[in-house]
């Protein structure tokens, strides 16, 4: 079969081709698979990390060389590893918890080496 559908198509001339593919894609769009872009979720906005922000500030010292998950102004866990503290949102259900190591005040900057 596919070979007479190339030797169909070697009998075309160019516009003929350009419609031919017009119309393929046409058919093939309305069975858009879900990778398309008219399926794909939308995404939410970012949320405001304003009381996320301002509990690690009144917070830092204490938790600092941690994991912290933080959601609004509460903890939700805390622990020297990132998987403890993934495991407990995951558990807690939160779904967008700000999950971050905690740097003390003075730590020199990381330069990425």
């Amino acid at each position: 079969m596919n070979s007479n559908i190339i030797s169909d198509l070697d009998a075309l001339n160019i516009e003929e081709l350009r419609w031919l593919r017009r119309e393929v894609d046409k058919r093939l769009s309305a069975h858009d698979s879900p990778r398309t872009l008219s399926h794909v979720r939308k995404t939410r906005p970012p949320k405001d990390r304003t009381k996320e922000m301002e509990w690690l500030a009144q917070n830092r010292e204490a938790h600092a060389g941690r994991w912290v998950a933080i959601d609004g102004d509460s903890l939700i866990a805390h622990s020297q590893r990132y998987e403890d503290v993934s495991r407990a949102v995951d558990a807690a259900g939160v779904r967008d918890a700000l999950i971050m190591f905690v740097e003390s005040r003075d730590a020199l900057p990381f330069a990425g080496f």
